[in-house]
C-alpha cells in the first residue's frame, strides 16, 4: 500500500513540475505525504526550494532538520539551519536542529553553548528550558536544578518541566525532593509511564522497595511496549537481592517489546551478567543486541568492559581501537584506553599519551576526574559474594546497606568510616563499588 502510494506521489510531482504549476503549499504539502512515505531524500529534495524566501520557509527549515536528522546527516542539517538563523534569529527548531545534530556528533561543550543561547532566547519557553537544563546537568547539576526552579517560580507549572526537575534530583540523589516533584508533575499531567518509572526509582533510593513495585508495575501497564519500565523493574529485584526474578522479568519483557526495545532490554541482561562476573556469556547476550541493534554505542562499550574486567587488555585494546577510529571523541573510549595504558604501559608512555590529549581535547574534564580518583569502572576483583565485603547496588544507601547486611540501619555510620578510602561524602555511592565489611561485633559501634 505504502509503495502505491509513493509512486503516485512521485507521478504527481512530475505532472506538477511539468506544467510549472506546483506552488510553495503544494509543495510543502507534497513533501509531507513524501516523509510519510518514508522517503525523506526526495522530501529533502522538494523543500530545497522553499528553504530561500518563501512564505513557507519556517515549516520547510523544520521538516528538512527533520529529515536529515533520520538519515543522519548531521553536518548538512547544522549548515542549513546555521544559515537560517542569519536571517530568523529566534526560529526555534532551528537551533534546537543545531544542538541535537552536535549531542549526535558528540560536541557536547558545543551543543550546551547553543542550548544556553537557546534558553536566552526563549527563556519562558518550556521545551528550551529542558534541553538546556538537561544539558548543563552533565556540568552542574546544582546550577541545572537551580534554574528550574528559578523557572517555575516565574512561569507557569509544566509536567515536563516538574518530571525533569524530578530527575535532576534524583541523580543529586535527594529522592525525597524528586518524589515531590513528582507527585507535582502527576497533578498537571498529561500522566505517563515515565512518572510512575521516575517514582520507582525515587523510592528505590529509599530502599522503599514496595512502593518501587508498586509503581513500575503501574507503569508497565500504562505502557507495556516500553523497555524501560522493565528495565528499572529488573533493577528494583536486583537491589533486594533477587536476580533470579530480575532475569525473569527481563525474559518476559522480551515477547512484549519493539525490536529497539529487545536490544535494550538483552544490554541489561548483559550488564546483570558482567556483575555475576559472567564475562564470555555477557559478551554473547551484547552480541545477540548487536545484530538487533548495530549502532548501540553502550555495546562495544560493555564488550569492551568484560575484557577489562578479566585483565585481558589486548582483547580490550583491539576492541577498543575498531571502535575509536569510528568515534575518536567518544569520552568511555578515552578512558578506556586510559585505563589499558595505566595498567599495560610505563608511567613516561601514559603521561605523554595524557599530556597530549590534554593539550588537544575541547573537554579534558572527565579524563582529569578519570586521572586523579581512578574510580570508575573499578577493575578490582572480588567474589560475587565474600563475606568482608559488600558491592554497591542501584539505589543503595548506606541505610540500605546495612540494613541489608546487618538488619537494621543504625551501623551505617560504621560502613562508612570503615570505607572513608573509597567513600569521600557518605551520601554518594558508586554503583559497583565494593565496600569493607567488618562483620566481627567488635567492630560495630
Amino acid at each position: 500500500m505504502k509503495s502505491i502510494k509513493k509512486v503516485l506521489i512521485l507521478c504527481s510531482l512530475l505532472l506538477s513540475f511539468h506544467a510549472y504549476a506546483l506552488d510553495d503549499s503544494k509543495k510543502l504539502d507534497l513533501a509531507e505525504s513524501l516523509i510519510e512515505s518514508y522517503d525523506c531524500p526526495e522530501a529533502v529534495r522538494v523543500l530545497s526550494d522553499l528553504l530561500i524566501d518563501t512564505s513557507v520557509n519556517d515549516k520547510a527549515v523544520t521538516l528538512t532538520l527533520n529529515c536529515l536528522f533520520k538519515m543522519k546527516k548531521f553536518d548538512k542539517a547544522i549548515t542549513i539551519a546555521r544559515n537560517f538563523l542569519v536571517t530568523h534569529p529566534f526560529h526555534l527548531e532551528s537551533r534546537v536542529g543545531i544542538i541535537k545534530s552536535l549531542l549526535s556528533l558528540n560536541q557536547k561543550d558545543t551543543a550546551l553553548e547553543e542550548a544556553e543561547i537557546l534558553f536566552k532566547m526563549h527563556g519562558q519557553n518550556a521545551n528550551a528550558v529542558t534541553l538546556y537544563t538537561g544539558l548543563l546537568a552533565d556540568k552542574d547539576l546544582i546550577q541545572a536544578i537551580k534554574t528550574l526552579d528559578e523557572y517555575h517560580a516565574k512561569n507557569k507549572d509544566t509536567g515536563v518541566t516538574r518530571l525533569l526537575l524530578a530527575e535532576l534530583y534524583i541523580k543529586e540523589r535527594q529522592f525525597t525532593s524528586a518524589l515531590d516533584e513528582l507527585k507535582r508533575a502527576q497533578s498537571i499531567g498529561p500522566l505517563s509511564e515515565k512518572i510512575y518509572v521516575r517514582l520507582s526509582e525515587a523510592y528505590l533510593g529509599l530502599s522503599q522497595f514496595d512502593k518501587a513495585l508498586e509503581n513500575i508495575k503501574f507503569a508497565t501497564k500504562l505502557a507495556p511496549e516500553v523497555p524501560e519500565s522493565y528495565i528499572e523493574w529488573s533493577r528494583i529485584y536486583f537491589s533486594m537481592g533477587k536476580m533470579d526474578a530480575a532475569k525473569d522479568i527481563l525474559s518476559s519483557a522480551l515477547d512484549q517489546v519493539s525490536n529497539r526495545g529487545r536490544s535494550k532490554i538483552l544490554v541489561q541482561l548483559a550488564r546483570f551478567q558482567l556483575q555475576q562476573g559472567l564475562y564470555q556469556l555477557a559478551r554473547e547476550t551484547l552480541s545477540s543486541a548487536k545484530k538487533i541493534s548495530p549502532h548501540q554505542n553502550i555495546i562495544p562499550y560493555l564488550t569492551i568492559r568484560s575484557y577489562l574486567l578479566e585483565n585481558d587488555f589486548a582483547s580490550a585494546s583491539k576492541n577498543l581501537e575498531i571502535y575509536i577510529k569510528e568515534h575518536p571523541s567518544h569520552n568511555w573510549a578515552i578512558l578506556a584506553r586510559a585505563r589499558i595504558l595505566k595498567t599495560t604501559s610505563s608511567e613516561d608512555v601514559v603521561a605523554a599519551w595524557v599530556s597530549d590529549f590534554l593539550s588537544t581535547s575541547e573537554n579534558p574534564n572527565e579524563l582529569k576526574d578519570f586521572i586523579s580518583k581512578d574510580q570508575e569502572e573499578s577493575t578490582v576483583r572480588l567474589p560475587a559474594s565474600s563475606p568482608n565485603f559488600e558491592r554497591v547496588k542501584v539505589g543503595d544507601t548506606l541505610y540500605g546497606i546495612s540494613r541489608r547486611v546487618f538488619g537494621r540501619t543504625r551501623y551505617w555510620k560504621s560502613i562508612y568510616e570503615w570505607n572513608r578510602n573509597v567513600l569521600s561524602d557518605p551520601n554518594i555511592l558508586r554503583e559497583g563499588t565494593w565496600l569493607k565489611i567488618c562483620r566481627d561485633e567488635k567492630c560495630l559501634n
